[in-house]
């Protein structure tokens, strides 16, 4: 895995023989943007060069003005929910100064990148996806825009998009030529699984194996097949059997981790669910800085547990602090401050980092955010229309008032298909039953 990161990677030359011409003037610099491409596509932090993130900072070192390094690295940014304009001054500014930079010296595909960037941040996420499909069509082995695209159809939940995406592309892709080419298979059978077309899915997955056996996003795909066919065993035994694969792939595997959880709670083992979640998912103190990924998959699995009335303590709770607390103040995607309500509303009783009730400082912001019309993106559209009102029956939920929670719920039942998110990540809907069945 790590020879496909550092090997053969494109100097100016072969970028222009592929019609992917960069504004570049190194080589070196070329090789590092390939690099970090591939790292992203394959979820493999390449250590050698300091992983994705330091690739990325070598590349930009090595030539500041480089406008796709750059669209790079604020694409990341934003795509990751990394950092939000709201909470981060300077961030509106980097964009607005990278599309203005793109339209003084870039070339058409450059400046699509830079604006489709810049369109993310602003919550205009379909027009954003747009702009990389429009890309896609002119430059179908474009892996920035293919796998931007991907994500960002992820998170506002247009799985029949996200399938057609890398459908249009992936036979026009050079099997020899183009490096990467193995992961549209992973990502094929992921848009395929989220459109509830499992069989084909399963099939796109072991192809993708068969030539990368540690694709974990082809591993990721199966993984879903099985979670949706409620198939614990087949599910665990799939897991397990290729661990030592899917987790080489340090940007995703504890995500994979998450999913064999899921499926030893099904199993009704919860015991196991939980030291997965200790030995996996529970965040390191010696880390330095969390993914919003990392929230969403420990806060769901601890509260999946809680539905099946395992009591987890508090202490895991609070261990997700140092992940909820950059982000309070975000309001990027509805799906996030869901997943930041669900560890607030366990921990508001006390002030846990000097800044007072996190929970109360979360629903406030959440409150204004709402509130200024200013907000006009697609977010501030969800946020009013349901998202305010799910984090609210949330924390309505753990203080037991359970009446309430499922009124508020079951009112916005209809809604939840406008989360982002994965059929096995809407804990909502797993919620609102919960709920059913408890006042039954």
């Amino acid at each position: 895995m790590e020879n496909f990161c550092l090997e053969n990677l494109r100097g100016k030359e072969a970028w222009l023989k592929e019609r992917l011409p960069l504004n570049v003037y190194s080589d070196e610099t070329s090789k590092l943007f390939d690099s970090a491409l591939r790292q992203l596509i394959s979820w493999f932090e390449c250590e050698q060069i300091g992983g994705i993130l330091g690739t990325i900072e070598k590349m930009n070192k090595s030539e500041p003005d480089f406008l796709l390094g750059k669209t790079l690295k604020l694409g990341l940014d934003t795509l990751s929910s990394g950092r939000s304009k709201r909470s981060d001054p300077t961030f509106e500014q980097e964009l607005a100064d990278l599309v203005k930079d793109a339209n003084l010296r870039g070339n058409e595909r450059e400046r699509k990148h830079a604006y489709a960037v810049q369109l993310f941040a602003e919550s205009e996420m379909h027009r954003a996806c747009n702009e990389w499909e429009d890309i896609l069509v002119e430059y179908p082995n474009d892996l920035m825009a293919l796998k931007f695209a991907h994500t960002g159809y992820f998170y506002i939940g247009e799985h029949l998009a996200m399938r057609d995406s890398i459908a249009r592309v992936i036979d026009k892709w050079d099997k020899e030529r183009y490096p990467g080419y193995s992961y549209l298979h992973g990502m094929y059978a992921y848009g395929l699984e989220e459109s509830g077309e499992y069989i084909e899915a399963e099939k796109q997955a072991k192809i993708g194996l068969q030539l990368q056996r540690q694709d974990c996003w082809s591993t990721h795909a199966i993984a879903h097949c099985r979670e949706m066919a409620s198939d614990f065993k087949n599910g665990i035994n799939f897991l397990e059997s290729t661990e030592n694969d899917w987790s080489q792939c340090k940007l995703l595997h504890g995500h994979n981790y998450w999913h064999n959880a899921l499926f030893y709670i099904e199993k009704g083992d919860f015991e196991t669910a939980l030291t997965i979640y200790d030995n996996k998912l529970a965040p390191k103190t010696s880390k330095k800085s969390f993914t919003i990924m990392e929230l969403i998959d420990a806060s769901s699995l601890l509260s999946r547990l809680e539905l099946e009335r395992i009591n987890v303590g508090r202490e895991r709770w609070e261990g997700l602090i140092p992940l909820v607390g950059p982000h309070i103040g975000d309001q990027i995607i509805a799906f996030n401050d869901a997943h930041i309500a669900m560890v607030l509303s366990k921990l508001d009783d006390e002030d846990i980092d000097g800044r007072g009730n996190l929970a109360y400082l979360h629903a406030k912001n959440i409150s204004n955010f709402v509130g200024d019309k200013q907000n006009i993106g697609e977010n501030a559209i969800i946020m009013r229309d349901f998202g305010e009102k799910l984090c609210s029956s949330i924390n309505l939920f753990n203080k037991e008032k359970y009446d309430q929670a499922f009124d508020d719920l079951y009112s916005i039942k209809s809604q939840f298909s406008r989360l982002s998110g994965s059929h096995a990540q809407v804990i909502f809907e797993f919620l609102k039953n919960f709920l059913g069945d408890y006042l039954i």
